[in-house]
């Protein structure tokens, strides 16, 4: 589903890109996605004790965040997004390469500074994002909303996961997402995106895919500590948020 909805995806930005010079919506949308999506996979890494399988998953979400950083800074067109564009590729740069330094494999555990630091960039980066994207509208933004919020919820569980004391020491502090609040906000958004797009049938269909595996994971966001499957929620997340970016493209259909 991955490599299909990628494929589908790249050359329909591009499309976008030449429509209009400016930073769009969607640009910011995907690097706001990518941000968490290798926090999952970071922390997935962790969590799978250094499987190469999952070190491969994380260097092609990092490939991927770097197209689409790429992309704003092709989209940049004033000094003000020139700007933002400079922040966010530092911030980025920093990003990955804490991403690309975890020491899973070599030393049998994460160092704990390494994943403070990168999940207060994370925060960082979604926070400069947000701002950015809250000031642009474009067409599927609240369904790449829901593909944020979601990739965030995953991370957030996956770090978690990965803490030896099940997040106490680690994390966002102040910023960390209470579940309680996140996931009813979710699908609120969620039957909200149904309600929308009841009369598009290709749209519909992927939200019904994303609600179907959403209840099958439900129970384990509310109930970590009771029912915790970070392979399930990192694999079906990620179908989820495919899911989501396709709806996106194939609005018009």
């Amino acid at each position: 589903m991955k490599k299909i909805a990628v494929a589908l995806l790249v050359p329909w930005l591009m499309v976008a890109n030449m429509a209009s010079a400016a930073i769009t919506r969607n640009a910011l949308d995907q690097v706001a996605v990518s941000v968490w999506q290798v926090r999952s996979a970071f922390h997935a890494f962790t969590v799978m004790n250094g499987d190469r399988k999952y070190e491969g998953q994380l260097a092609d979400v990092i490939d991927l965040g770097n197209d689409n950083v790429a992309l704003l800074a092709e989209e940049a067109e004033t000094d003000a997004e020139l700007g933002l564009v400079t922040e966010l590729e530092d911030m980025w740069r920093r990003y990955t390469d804490l991403a690309d330094s975890n020491e899973i494999v070599d030393l049998g555990y994460t160092d704990r500074y390494t994943v403070l630091d990168l999940d207060t960039l994370a925060l960082d980066m979604h926070q400069r994002l947000l701002t950015a994207r809250e000031e642009r509208d474009g067409q599927g933004a609240d369904l790449m909303t829901l593909a944020v919020k979601l990739q965030r919820i995953a991370s957030e569980y996956m770090g978690i996961a990965a803490s030896p004391d099940g997040g106490g020491t680690v994390g966002f502090g102040e910023g960390r997402l209470d579940f309680k609040e996140a996931v009813p906000e979710f699908e609120q958004l969620l039957e909200q995106a149904q309600a929308k797009y009841a009369g598009n049938e290709m749209v519909t269909r992927s939200l019904n895919q994303v609600a179907a595996k959403w209840n099958f994971m439900r129970e384990s966001l509310v109930k970590f500590y009771e029912n915790s499957v970070p392979f399930v929620v990192h694999r079906y997340s990620g179908s989820m948020v495919d899911s989501l970016q396709l709806a996106v493209i194939m609005m018009d259909s």
